[in-house]
């Protein structure tokens, strides 16, 4: 049987047995699976987002009377079609509004607000990642070299575990949630923001 990449997957094998200086192909199928594991609870769970882009598609938002929109998902890409109230007409971007992309903001121009309402909003934009940041498939590749040595060493229980990287060796404390206290600093900034 061969385990194959999740469709969410957020790093590779091969990037992962480099990263860990392994060679053949012997645990391919056990780092897979952390792998896949990993980027589910990473995005689920850490997270709350996906990061691939993906493209969003009449999201509804409450109007609040001003010209601010947060929207859920970021970083913002591309707007297709945003409406301002059900029975307005599509706005434009760069004269209508303005997008902030890495901060997932929509802001109105010249004065404009989105009327108080409830779920009128409407916006179709994509949204997320092409290529991950670096600093988030470094992350990543601590988490999966971490939980791949606990898998092959049966370290369940330890409190602390040394990771060889490149030559180097890495020593990590174990917190409650399975991840190097340095991978989950990063996934930290990553994880989807509260609605103010």
């Amino acid at each position: 049987m061969s385990i194959t990449a999740a469709a969410n997957a957020l790093i590779t094998v091969p990037l992962v047995k480099t990263y860990i200086s392994l060679r053949g192909s012997t645990d391919d199928e056990v780092l897979q699976t952390i792998i896949n594991d990993v980027s589910d609870d990473v995005q689920r769970r850490l997270c709350k987002r996906t990061f691939a882009m993906t493209t969003y598609t009449d999201e509804k938002y409450d109007g609040d009377n001003t010209g601010t929109l947060l929207l859920n998902h970021w970083p913002i890409d591309t707007v297709s079609s945003l409406i301002a109230y059900t029975g307005g007409t599509a706005l434009t971007e760069d004269s209508d509004f303005v997008v902030y992309a890495d901060e997932a903001i929509i802001k109105l121009m010249n004065g404009a607000v989105f009327p108080t309402s409830l779920r009128e909003v409407k916006i179709t934009y994509d949204a997320g990642y092409d290529t991950l940041p670096a600093d988030l498939v470094y992350a990543m590749k601590m988490a999966v070299a971490y939980r791949y040595r606990i898998a092959t060493k049966k370290q369940d229980g330890v409190t602390s575990v040394s990771i060889a990287v490149a030559g180097d060796t890495q020593s990590t404390t174990r917190n409650d949630d399975d991840y190097p206290a340095h991978s989950m600093k990063i996934f930290e900034a990553y994880r989807k923001r509260a609605r103010q």
